[in-house]
């Protein structure tokens, strides 16, 4: 069973992700709302995925805790946001195990993503 680590700062989201995950059959961890967190329960639990939101709270946002992350510990990302899809990928282009899902989100798209990685 594929372990998710959630980033995702508005409660209701990550509530929503977190049941949909356990829905299809996927191990979700208890949600984190900050860069930091995300970075240092990624070190702690080493999951095997991290599905972030690119605006979150703290000093480090989710492009760069999402680099840090697959730097440091391999762990691939997936980004969600509801910026611009080309602003987004334009400053994760390079990284292969950093992907990007715009919202509102394609849930079928989502499932496909996470099997994939």
């Amino acid at each position: 069973m594929k372990r998710i680590l959630i980033v995702e700062d508005e409660v209701i989201t990550a509530m929503n992700l977190s049941d949909l995950l356990e829905m299809w059959g996927f191990e979700p961890g208890e949600p984190v709302t900050s860069g930091e967190e995300a970075i240092g329960r990624a070190g702690k639990e080493r999951p095997d995925l991290v599905l972030m939101d690119v605006k979150i709270k703290g000093e480090i946002g989710g492009i760069e805790a999402a680099r840090r992350i697959l730097g440091d510990f391999g762990i691939p990302v997936i980004l969600m946001s509801g910026y611009s899809k080309n602003l987004i990928t334009d400053q994760i282009s390079e990284e292969k195990n950093i992907r990007y899902i715009s919202k509102p989100l394609d849930l079928a798209k989502l499932k496909q993503m996470i099997e994939s990685m």
